[in-house]
């Protein structure tokens, strides 16, 4: 049997994340992931063709793992925010510059992150058992053990689960979640533009739900956009069976003229989009991080950010309980994490989903108080300035990394 300090169920882009952050500290780290190691070292488009926009905080969560000099070049930098209302004269917008920031945010590939956090997580030394699934855990007094279906056992103090939003652990730890579906379904597409901006991004409203225009890094000096259209997923059906022509016009025609003809660069894809929300996020010596404990709708591009931030408090209370000579895995560890980051989770979780209800209307009269908002939102530089500094992820994040503060 091998122990560790840790466990860590899941080894996508929010394992892999808390693994890192956690050897960066000391931590024995075990990760186990259904899929085979080579997948997720070698991820393409096609494996994973989404995309994640990163925070500031997130960058400076990268920043304090040393991998932000090699993620930097992999990101299209957010440094102006273009938000319409496809339903009326509604839009404002948003400046990095106006708050003094080098950028809003920045867009990855998901595929490219993954590979990177798997090579780092090689280097770093943490235990890798995949492909693997668990058969079955056992919590004890002072311990969890967990055993596989290949038979093999491991031990540690605490077991935390970033296995998605159907979260085997979550139901074997007897937690419920709560889940919503929308009825859309989230096409994805890259695309490139006739008149391009560089470093703008767009998010544009209309009745059937949403659709974010995201700059990518370029590709041999072409610009590239990152499409995320939510609409009803009969729709979005309908619309996967159009050619790539047929596509781009109704494209153009929902988006808009600004950046002239729009072409679709390679396939399309589809995910049907689901809110949901665990009942809680700890069980004895077992914690829920990730889509495990929420799954948010990609409209604000919150859920990845949202998960690092857990993974940075429940970095800072694992290592201040150890420093004490406490349980790592003790109830009142798990207490303390839970209750740090539980407003923050809710704050974040129903903002997401009261936006999408809001936004994905055509009724006349929730039409006309989010055009007001939106073009009132540009009078009042306080509060935009505010809001601006909440869409990039604030400023209270905690951690300590190397004397720096994240």
């Amino acid at each position: 049997m091998r122990s560790y300090d840790v466990i860590i169920n899941g080894g996508g882009l929010v394992g892999a994340s808390l693994a890192l952050a956690l050897t960066e500290k000391s931590f024995s780290v075990a990760v186990i992931e259904t899929r085979n190691p080579a997948l997720s070292k070698s991820a393409t488009p096609q494996s994973d063709p989404r995309v994640t926009a990163l925070s500031d905080v997130s960058r400076r969560f990268f920043q304090a793992l040393d991998l932000w000099p090699r993620l930097q070049n992999l990101c299209g930098h957010i440094e102006h925010i273009h938000v319409s209302d496809a339903n009326g004269a509604g839009v404002c917008s948003m400046h990095a510059e106006h708050i003094r920031a080098p950028a809003l945010g920045y867009v990855i590939e998901n595929f490219q992150l993954l590979q990177l956090l798997w090579q780092q997580m090689e280097h770093a030394g943490v235990a890798i058992h995949a492909p693997a699934n668990i058969d079955a855990i056992d919590t004890r007094t002072d311990a969890v053990q967990v055993r596989l279906q290949d038979g093999r056992l491991l031990r540690s103090r605490l077991l935390i689960a970033c296995d998605g939003a159907q979260s085997a652990t979550r139901k074997r730890a007897g937690i419920s979640a709560h889940h919503y579906d929308y009825r859309q379904t989230a096409v994805l597409a890259t695309v490139t533009a006739q008149n391009p901006l560089r470093g703008w991004a767009y998010e544009r409203f209309t009745g059937d739900g949403p659709m974010a225009m995201l700059p990518m890094q370029s590709m041999d000096g072409t610009m590239r956009y990152a499409l995320i259209w939510c609409m009803p997923t009969e729709q979005a059906n309908l619309y996967m069976r159009y050619d790539e022509q047929r596509f781009a016009d109704q494209l153009r025609l929902r988006f808009g003229r600004r950046l002239g003809k729009l072409r679709l660069q390679g396939p399309r894809y589809r995910y049907p989009l689901h809110f949901s929300v665990a009942a809680g996020t700890i069980a004895p010596r077992c914690l829920l991080v990730g889509n495990a404990a929420h799954s948010l709708h990609p409209v604000a591009g919150q859920g990845f950010n949202l998960s690092l931030r857990e993974i940075a408090r429940i970095r800072e209370q694992l290592v201040l309980t150890l420093a004490a000579g406490g349980d790592i895995g003790s109830a009142s560890s798990l207490q303390t994490i839970a209750v740090q980051y539980a407003l923050d989770t809710e704050c974040t979780a129903m903002a997401t989903h009261y936006l999408v209800l809001g936004f994905s209307n055509s009724l006349f009269g929730v039409t006309m108080l989010r055009n007001l908002g939106l073009l009132g939102f540009d009078h009042f530089p306080m509060l935009k300035r505010w809001l601006t500094r909440q869409a990039m992820g604030g400023r209270q994040l905690p951690l300590l990394s190397r004397g720096v503060a994240v």
